[in-house]
């Protein structure tokens, strides 16, 4: 199974399949500007467990995860440079380590 994880402007969406087309189940939420980056990392963190347990899906058999976002990313780094769709979406760290 796979994890699908698009950051827009206005909403986050989580989904979660087997890679073939079809979702096993899909999270949709509005975005808090305000909330800034951490505010969409505590949404994707709040989102998994409710994404799998909606599917029935252990989290053991998550094989990966896609991410969308509108702007540059840095893949040493694990940084999102900017933002196109949200000021929240600047210089964020996206994993540690």
């Amino acid at each position: 199974m796979y994890f699908g994880i698009e950051i827009g402007g206005t909403k986050l969406q989580l989904g979660v399949g087997a890679g073939d087309g079809n979702l096993a189940g899909l999270w949709r939420e509005t975005v808090d500007v305000k909330a800034g980056p951490e505010g969409i990392r505590r949404q994707i963190i709040q989102a998994v467990p409710e994404l799998l347990a909606q599917s029935k899906i252990d989290r053991a058999h998550v094989q990966g995860i896609g991410i969308g976002f509108g702007g540059p990313v840095d893949d040493h780094t694990h940084t999102i440079i900017k933002s196109h769709q949200s000021k929240a979406g600047t210089t964020f760290l996206w994993r540690s380590g």
